[in-house]
């Protein structure tokens, strides 16, 4: 319980059961910042844990991005991770888990969603086994470059975004 992963990469882990983090009667985790990459079972496994958080981390290249193995995981939260080019992005057990924060969710490289506003988020959510309202256009990062058109003159914007003061604390 508690615990912070942050900062590491986990890659080329072997066969099941083995994955790249797998959480196993944790509560109120933090899997923050990491790459998860090319392991050959799944690249995050959430079992019987709980209240944990999953955020700007990139899943990539694993059999399975996400599996969430039960519905006795509640209230688990996914938001600003990149998932990409898994055999299967992500399946979930759980109907409690969130994939996004309210605003904004993953990046899902398979989303094939438009974005009518220009906002960088989809108009439609992503639907896999998983539910994501407010997936991402582009693979979400810190720092966001976009146009500002005031009186006919174009000036390039560029936004950075930091992790807010309740997750810098836990990381």
């Amino acid at each position: 319980p508690d615990v912070n992963i942050t900062g590491f990469t986990m890659q080329n882990g072997g066969g099941f059961p083995y994955s790249g983090i797998e959480l196993y009667g944790s509560n109120g985790a933090i899997i923050f910042g990491n790459k998860i990459t090319n392991n050959s079972n799944v690249g995050i496994v959430v079992r019987d844990s709980s209240n944990n958080v999953i955020h700007y981390n990139t899943i990539i290249n694993n059999s399975m991005g996400v599996w969430i193995t039960s519905g006795s995981s509640l209230f688990n939260t996914f938001y600003h991770n990149n998932i990409i080019d898994n055999v299967n992005q992500a399946q979930s057990f759980a109907t409690t888990t969130k994939w996004d924060n309210g605003a904004e969710g993953n990046y899902w490289n398979d989303y094939t969603g438009n974005d009518s506003n220009g906002n960088g988020i989809g108009d439609t959510a992503y639907v896999e086994s998983i539910i994501d309202y407010y997936p991402l256009m582009e693979p979400w990062s810190p720092y966001r470059v976009f146009s500002v058109t005031i009186d006919e003159v174009t000036y390039s914007c560029l936004l950075y975004t930091s992790p807010s003061p309740r997750d810098r604390q836990k990381s």
